[in-house]
This record gives C-alpha cells, sequence and structure tokens, in this order.
C-alpha cells in the first residue's frame, strides 16, 4: 500500500464537527440548528469534548482528543442559537 491509500484508508469515512459548527451559524432555520446541534452531541466520542473528526459509523473513533478550536467553537454556535431564538443578536 503506498503512502496516499494509507492515508486516505486512514481518512475515509470521517466528518468535521466544525462544518456542522459553521452550517448551524449560518442557517437562518432554528430547526436546522437545533438538528445540527443534537449531532454535534452525538459526536463528542464518549468524552463530552469535541474533536477534530468523528468516524460516521463508529462514534467513538476520533481524531484529535484534545482540539480547543472545536470546543470553543460549539460555546460560540451555542451562545449563537440561544440568543437568536430569544430574538436577541449578539453584538460583536
Amino acid at each position: 500500500m503506498d503512502l496516499s491509500s494509507a492515508l486516505l484508508s486512514c481518512t475515509h469515512r470521517f466528518v468535521w464537527p466544525l462544518a456542522h459548527m459553521v452550517a448551524a451559524l449560518t442557517s437562518p432555520r432554528a430547526s436546522e440548528q437545533a438538528e445540527l446541534m443534537r449531532q454535534l452531541l452525538g459526536m463528542q466520542c464518549g468524552n463530552g469534548l469535541m474533536h477534530e473528526s468523528v468516524h460516521v459509523d463508529w462514534v467513538w473513533r476520533c481524531t484529535r482528543p484534545v482540539f480547543e478550536w472545536a470546543n470553543a467553537m460549539l460555546v460560540v454556535l451555542v451562545e449563537q442559537v440561544r440568543l437568536g431564538w430569544l430574538g436577541m443578536t449578539c453584538l460583536v
């Protein structure tokens, strides 16, 4: 197996939680935001933290056990969605 095949087999079928967060942050629909947040909570690999990527079939298989960027983005998402549901905006 060559290097590119080995790398593909290691990364195949993984999704990025950050992509879900961006989709939720940019969605105007509360129902879509709620669904994406529900999916994100299922991507925590059993430790309550976000990760760089999560396998789509085995959600306990994650990359980067410490990925603070994703944890920080989740906090931003929760705050923005909560404010949006309250009819408020965050002025930065």
